[in-house]
């Protein structure tokens, strides 16, 4: 595969999240600070997802995810047990939806790299989903060498 790495501006956006587990609680926590409208369709949630919920800073939907809720939303991450992620990717896509999926890089439209933010500096590190591991050995450098700056 080739990725492009790009910053995207989701002032304003749609942002859906399906799947209320730790993978999707980091990406949901990335973005608090984000301007967006942030939405969790699972039926249960980490408790730190149902307590932005409960803060106001996200919409829990607390639901299995259906196709029709996919009308809107600018892009998706999803990351639901192996074997579910198939028909919700394609129900995504058909609205025209850009999508990561965490468990089948290979059906998705793009990776959620691994994320420095330190004031006006943002950058991403990423092995091309091959090595998660790796692309987090690799932020903490970064962060650390930022220190020394």
């Amino acid at each position: 595969m080739s990725y492009l790495p790009i910053h995207l501006n989701l002032l304003g956006k749609k942002v859906l999240f399906v799947g209320g587990g730790k993978v999707n609680e980091r990406r949901v926590g990335q973005m608090l600070e984000i301007k967006c409208e942030k939405v969790v369709i699972s039926p249960q949630v980490t408790s730190n997802i149902a307590k932005w919920a409960n803060e106001g800073k996200i919409l829990w939907l607390e639901k299995e995810f259906e196709p029709a809720d996919a009308a809107g939303f600018f892009i998706a991450f999803v990351a639901v047990p192996k074997g579910m992620e198939q028909s919700i990717v394609d129900a995504l896509k058909s609205h025209g939806i850009l999508v990561e999926c965490a468990s089948d890089h290979s059906i998705g439209d793009f990776i959620f790299p691994a994320v420095v933010r330190t004031g006006d500096f943002l950058a991403s590190v990423s092995t091309c989903g091959r090595d998660p591991k790796l692309s987090a050995k690799a932020k903490r450098a970064l962060e650390k060498a930022l220190r020394t700056l």
